[in-house]
């Protein structure tokens, strides 16, 4: 069973803006007999002047989508299935965009998506943001998706755009005993960019409140911590966007 905990924050130059938060994220439990978790985060384009909602309607479609799959499937999704849902989120923000008089472009933001079970694990992604696992049995950590970025300093990809989204898909066929997610505002935090790996002792720190769990489910104190943590003077002095961390254990 999954232990959980997730907080979203908003960053200082969106409270400064007065604009809204740009991160949605959904976290959750799979049904019985699955025993597994799954959790979507979406960052709308900053750039983009309907990016926080492009974000929350990627987020919510996703999150239909896993939901439908796990009512009728036990076997991890494969691309296809991202693929066919990557193609329904577009589908909601177009038709939303439409409503507006907008274009989707509009509506830009990133993706990402894991989905564990006893058998392994499955990713999905599009644009920055990562996904950090422990093996459940070396303890080591590994990055399975890591950031997309473009082809200028602080471009990526969003699953809004005109051509074929770059979608990535990866699967581990072997358990993971801890699952972290979070949105690009973290990555210079937890991530080895020169080396291409996570940084070990962040992990470390951050898991081991919720490896002393007992019990199942999220977390309400500890998705308190993390909000906590993500707007402290310490991590907002080193990014000013929205922040956003999912933290699991089984």
């Amino acid at each position: 069973m999954w232990s959980w905990g997730s907080a979203s924050c908003k960053g200082v130059a969106h409270t400064r803006e007065a604009s809204r938060k740009q991160d949605a994220v959904r976290s959750f439990a799979l049904p019985n007999p699955i025993d597994g978790f799954a959790l979507v985060i979406c960052d709308g384009a900053g750039s983009s002047p309907k990016g926080g909602e492009g974000a929350s309607l990627a987020c919510l479609s996703f999150t239909r989508a896993i939901k439908r799959y796990f009512a009728v499937h036990e076997a991890l999704p494969a691309r296809p299935h991202f693929e066919e849902w990557m193609d329904d989120a577009r589908d909601l923000i177009a038709t939303v965009a439409s409503r507006h008089q907008l274009e989707m472009k509009d509506y830009a933001t990133t993706l990402v998506v894991a989905i564990a079970s006893p058998a392994g694990l499955v990713t999905a992604q599009v644009g920055d943001g990562a996904i950090v696992v422990r093996d459940a049995e070396t303890s080591s950590w590994n990055c399975p998706s890591w950031p997309q970025q473009g082809e200028y300093a602080s471009t990526t990809f969003f699953i809004t755009s005109d051509s074929e989204p770059d979608l990535q898909v990866s699967q581990l066929d072997h358990r993971v005993s801890a699952i972290v997610a979070f949105s690009d505002g973290l990555e210079r935090l937890a991530l080895n960019f020169f080396d291409r790996k996570p940084y070990p002792r962040f992990f470390d720190a951050m898991v081991r409140p919720f490896d002393q769990l007992n019990g199942c489910g999220r977390s309400i104190e500890l998705s308190e911590r993390l909000w906590a943590f993500l707007s402290s003077e310490k991590v907002c002095a080193r990014t000013e966007d929205d922040k956003t961390l999912v933290i699991a254990v089984q």
